[in-house]
């Protein structure tokens, strides 16, 4: 299918240029043609596109079209061109396992944006020392994600 076959598709090109990142293509409610053309289209615009929310047919047929990129299948992303890491650091604390979906998405969107970042898992309430011992770790980061319940 092309993309002038996809009418409901009006792609914001210049935001790049505006905001300094292009735009991110939301796959929930897409059909596979639309997020997969969507994101060839940012990609030949900019060389790279994050797609959130995908379901994994939409993954299957990201990964088919642009095999460059990198899929993300716990929290149904795609990406294509990370940048290189700049800037300080970004701390992603997750209390749990049911939490790593919106940490994993967390953890993609700040590689699109090329962001430098860390990890600490499972560091819930009800293990609190496993976050305590990260003081030094948490004092060194400049923006905390914290990701819970």
């Amino acid at each position: 299918m092309s993309a002038e076959s996809l009418p409901s598709l009006n792609l914001d090109l210049a935001r790049a240029k505006r905001c300094g990142y292009p735009e991110v293509v939301y796959g929930a409610g897409k059909t596979v043609a639309e997020t997969v053309t969507a994101a060839q289209r940012l990609v030949a615009a900019h060389g790279r596109v994050l797609v959130t929310r995908c379901r994994e047919e939409q993954l299957a047929a990201l990964q088919a079209g642009l095999p460059d990129g990198e899929v993300w299948s716990r929290c149904g992303a795609f990406l294509v061109g990370p940048l290189e890491a700049r800037g300080g650091m970004v701390l992603v604390v997750s209390a749990g396992t049911s939490d790593e979906v919106v940490a994993e998405e967390v953890v993609v969107t700040l590689r699109a944006r090329g962001a430098h970042y860390q990890r600490l898992q499972d560091c819930g309430v009800a293990g609190i020392h496993r976050l305590l011992s990260q003081q030094e770790l948490l004092a060194q980061a400049q923006v905390v994600v914290a990701v819970a319940g």
